[in-house]
């Protein structure tokens, strides 16, 4: 048996022995001790006692579920930079592509420091600060590029079709941004709210759940209601990686007048568990609502997805949710410097069947939130393009709408209306009722 496969037993024997000691504390922490001594005096070369813990440590966590992890000295620190009060950020939605090209610019924020250093919808980021991106998850990509307000980064970027990458430095700031936006700019800035060409169907996309969520969305319906009342709405929730648990809990109660909107559930302690449930008043007074949804569509997000969908307030369009529906808590460890981040507790749907993701996904499990039966679509990749090209240009003010706008208004006004642009969209519009008043806006 060669060395290789000698060090590599000797570092499996420890994490396995190691995931029993979590289950049982009867005497296995002494062994796995014995055991440790042993490879440490015989074993036929020197091996590294951090690198031999931290293998034991992602042995412990790969029997747990997918969120659950050990945090090594250089994340720890990482993520303290990061997830401060004096975080920032530079501005940009990014989403994951299939090659291993990086990630992809969904839409920068307007006028934020990615925009106002000229990164657009589908530029593709190929490493930060001279890493490659390509092998990390769409999370830590995003927090590598938070970090203090001031500091700054170089990303390499490549505009597709061009095969050319360039250099851009962004230095991180605060970032205001709002939670909800509608379906177009006006000229002003403002959002229009009104589908357009849909008569009477108004719009709200969902970026994030933050604590004025459901003020903001209240406030726009409020504004509408006292107009014309909407006859349907189109919340969108892709790309929504959550926020806030109580945002998500205050959004579903805008539109039901009773009822279980979610259950958290501890394992441990069942005194823990919390039943929310919705008060009186529904804001739309029960007009139709359609949800979209995408495969990074997440947490608060689809509490919300999964609560109008059991209650069946709502209509849900799209792919298959994210299934990130469990509770984390970071716990350092005594030497300061690591420590895990431990799933505690998950959200339960009014059903009673569970959001989060299984670790080994099998089909006699639930999970996630799947679309109404009818309309599950999943874009292809072209269609994805093509629509963040045509998105990125309608979240912009009318009068400086780009070359996309521009070409496809001269060869067909029609071809910019949501319902050609976006085909999620176009199947959702099956969902509302036929008749529909008249609007002119």
């Amino acid at each position: 048996m060669s060395r290789c496969n000698l060090f590599l037993i000797c570092l499996v024997i420890p994490a396995c022995l190691l995931t029993w000691v979590a289950r049982d504390r009867s005497g296995l922490g002494r062994q796995f001790a014995a055991v440790v001594r042993q490879v440490d005096r015989r074993y036929i070369e020197s091996v590294d006692a951090g690198q031999l813990f931290k293998a034991a440590m992602n042995g412990l966590f790969a029997s747990l579920d997918v969120n659950s992890r050990y945090v090594d000295a250089a994340t720890y620190l990482d993520w303290s930079d990061t997830r401060g009060p004096t975080a920032a950020g530079i501005g940009v939605e990014i989403a994951t592509v299939e090659s291993p090209s990086g990630v992809v610019v969904v839409a920068p924020v307007p006028d934020g420091p990615a925009c106002q250093a000229g990164l657009i919808a589908g530029d593709r980021i190929l490493t930060i600060n001279g890493q490659p991106v390509g092998d990390l998850s769409l999370q830590r990509v995003a927090e590598k590029l938070r970090g203090p307000e001031g500091t700054s980064l170089r990303l390499e970027v490549v505009t597709p079709p061009e095969t050319n990458s360039r250099a851009v430095t962004i230095s991180r700031q605060p970032l205001s941004v709002a939670s909800i936006q509608g379906d177009r700019r006006l000229a002003d800035g403002r959002w229009d709210w009104w589908l357009e060409g849909e008569p009477g169907i108004a719009m709200i996309r969902v970026k994030r759940f933050g604590e004025g969520t459901s003020a903001e969305i209240a406030e726009v319906l409020t504004t509408l209601n006292s107009e014309t009342p909407p006859s349907g709405l189109v919340l969108d929730l892709r790309g929504n990686p959550g926020g806030l648990f109580e945002a998500a809990v205050a959004v579903c109660d805008l539109f039901l007048h009773e009822g279980t909107i979610v259950t958290t559930n501890d394992r441990r302690q069942t005194s823990a568990r919390q039943t929310r449930q919705a008060t009186p008043g529904d804001l739309l007074n029960g007009a139709e609502i359609v949800v979209l949804i995408d495969d990074l569509t997440a947490s608060a997000a689809e509490i919300v997805a999964a609560c109008l969908q059991d209650h069946g307030r709502a209509t849900i369009v799209g792919s298959r949710s994210y299934g990130k529906g469990s509770i984390q808590v970071l716990l350092p460890l005594p030497d300061k410097a690591t420590a895990i981040e431990l799933t505690t507790s998950e959200y339960r749907r009014p059903s009673g069947t569970t959001i989060d993701r299984p670790a080994a996904n099998t089909a006699n499990r639930p999970w996630g939130v799947i679309p109404d039966a009818g309309y599950a679509l999943t874009p292809t990749r072209e269609q994805l393009d093509r629509w963040r090209a045509w998105r990125h240009d309608r979240d912009r003010p009318t009068a400086a709408r780009g070359v996309f706008h521009q070409s496809a208004t001269n060869a067909d006004p029609a071809a910019t209306l949501p319902r050609h642009a976006d085909p999620v969209l176009a199947r959702s519009l099956q969902a509302f009722s036929a008749a529909m008043p008249t609007r002119e806006h």
